[in-house]
């Protein structure tokens, strides 16, 4: 997410709505808005811990 720091220019994937609103519940959930930046080390780790939990649809070969 940009708001952990991510690529604002990075890629995208589309979602479904109410998977982009889990996937945001647990990203919050792991590092609330507005904390200071985190290292890309943090940004992954969060990452993994998420996507563990919360698979991209991709990723399970959903398609839109």
């Amino acid at each position: 997410p940009k708001y952990l720091g991510g690529d604002p220019k990075g890629p995208l994937e589309k979602l479904p709505a109410a998977y982009h609103q889990l996937i945001t519940n647990a990203f919050r959930n792991e590092y609330e808005y507005g904390q200071p930046a985190l290292s890309a080390a943090e940004r992954a780790a969060i990452s993994q811990r998420v996507y563990s939990q919360l698979p991209l649809p991709s990723s399970l070969g959903i398609k839109y």
